[in-house]
């Protein structure tokens, strides 16, 4: 008989992410994939926090609870909630703690996993854990750290109150599955926990590839201060070969000032947001893939970059920073960006173009790699084991031990 997970997360369809304002493109295909992978080995019931805007950015008030297709075989229930600020997120949790309590009580037997330790996904899950002794495992892929530099004071109020609140939710997790290990040490968590920092999803590897036609420099993801793109955009003002162009796929507050920017350099091309395939086709035609993130920023230190794992499976030569998530394995797969002042990274993209056959190489060995060793159903069954391995143990809750 199949262990039954209770699943609660901000997943959604692939399409209809592309549409919601407040659907994360890289997290939802992260759960996707993952749900996927367990959905051949277990009865899945998936709850999903709908990832829209509050009202205001969103038009709508009311969300009725409704059930939606996920993937073949597999729906999700869109717990219902009423779109205001605060009230969004009492009646989300509100919802779907009776949900659960309805799907786990008199049945201990059935596995809680939450995407993310935020109130509206894990409270529910938690409070159902102390009354009715499910476990608990928890995949803590976003921490409560801000992206955001330009906040009002009340939105500066409101988001440290709901990081304070996320950070009490990450201390009462009984099993974690992190994408760092840094993770662990930053929050002092002695509980069992796996680090599996993403993967790739072979469906993916099927896309025809593209050939390069020129020297651009492609960056792919989030506008912000910690993504590092400005590192990039400022370094294209020292690269003298004006063959070599940057271009920027994504949105966020920096948006306005890259387009001025690129504005006045030629060198450097805004193509704003576009959709998730799109972006693979054109990492595979790109000359260089470029992960510029700050070493040194609070959410670099715990986080891992998803865009990389995309950006290896494209074929093309990668350039990143050396954050502390990257293991030994990634060593020899990825050109690394040793010093973060633009003289530096601008002289390295010039030497790059005299050897393009090394590019190539690499480009080739880091996409065998992810294909063979980082795939879904690989990052999945870890996963997987690590469930069976702590679901049926007599373990009393918060008084683990670290793995």
């Amino acid at each position: 008989m199949k262990k039954k997970i209770l699943y609660s997360g901000y997943v959604v369809s692939q399409s209809e992410a592309e549409q919601l304002s407040g659907a994360s493109i890289a997290g939802n295909k992260m759960q996707l994939n993952l749900l996927t992978e367990l959905h051949k080995k277990a009865d899945l019931q998936v709850f999903t926090i709908y990832p829209v805007a509050t009202f205001g950015k969103d038009k709508r008030i009311f969300y009725r609870k409704q059930e939606n297709f996920l993937f073949t075989s597999q729906n999700y229930m869109r717990v219902g909630f009423i779109n205001f600020p605060i009230i969004k997120q009492i009646t989300q949790m509100g919802m779907l703690f009776k949900e659960i309590r309805n799907s786990v009580k008199n049945n201990p037997d059935i596995i809680l996993f939450s995407y993310n330790a935020y109130p509206q996904t894990f409270i529910p899950l938690l409070v159902a854990q102390i009354f009715y002794k499910n476990k608990l495992f928890v995949l803590l892929a976003d921490l409560p750290l801000d992206d955001k530099v330009r906040r009002s004071k009340l939105s500066r109020l409101a988001k440290k109150t709901y990081d304070r609140i996320t950070e009490y939710c990450i201390r009462h997790i009984q099993y974690a599955v992190v994408l760092n290990k840094n993770v662990v040490k930053q929050y002092k968590l002695k509980i069992p926990y796996l680090v599996m920092e993403g993967g790739v999803n072979l469906e993916d590897i099927k896309l025809k590839k593209e050939s390069v036609k020129e020297k651009n420099i492609v960056y792919t993801g989030a506008l912000t201060d910690y993504s590092g793109v400005l590192f990039a955009v400022n370094a294209m003002e020292f690269v003298k070969d004006k063959s070599i162009k940057l271009d920027i796929y994504g949105s966020g507050e920096l948006e306005t000032q890259i387009k001025k920017i690129a504005y006045k350099n030629k060198n450097i091309r805004f193509h704003g947001k576009k959709e998730n395939k799109e972006i693979m086709e054109i990492q595979r035609r790109a000359w260089l893939l470029i992960n510029p993130r700050k070493i040194n920023d609070p959410i670099s230190k715990v986080t891992f970059p998803s865009k990389i794992f995309e950006y290896m499976l494209s074929g093309r030569p990668v350039l990143s920073t050396r954050l502390n998530g990257f293991t030994e394995e990634y060593e020899d797969k990825i050109i690394w960006i040793e010093n973060e002042e633009p003289h530096y990274l601008a002289d390295l993209i010039e030497k790059l173009g005299k050897d393009v056959e090394r590019l190539n190489k690499l480009g080739k060995r880091a996409q065998d790699f992810v294909v063979n060793q980082k795939n879904w159903t690989i990052q999945s069954e870890k996963i997987w084991n690590f469930i069976k391995a702590h679901s049926c143990e007599e373990t009393s809750y918060g008084k683990s031990t670290i793995n």
